[in-house]
């Protein structure tokens, strides 16, 4: 099992907002499984709409990245475990 860090934000105009930011720790096999975990605890689906691992859900409301987990671009000590 691997460990992905993921967050998720609202979007506006069909571009990331960062109004709000919701941090995960997903421990998964595979992206797919990350998808699926996220999708099972946020009651959202979320589907690939650009190469830069943004997945959209399909409401359109919400987007979903799986950030860089040498680099990341948040702190994620305090984000919750799934």
């Amino acid at each position: 099992m691997n460990t992905y860090y993921v967050y998720l934000t609202d979007v506006f105009g069909g571009n990331l907002n960062y109004s709000w930011v919701t941090k995960l720790r997903v421990k998964a096999n595979s992206i797919h499984g990350v998808l699926c975990k996220v999708s099972r605890v946020t009651s959202l689906n979320f589907r690939a709409e650009t190469p830069e691992a943004v997945y959209m859900s399909t409401s359109g409301l919400t987007g979903l990245v799986i950030d860089d987990a040498e680099y990341p671009d948040y702190d994620y000590s305090d984000a919750e475990a799934i």
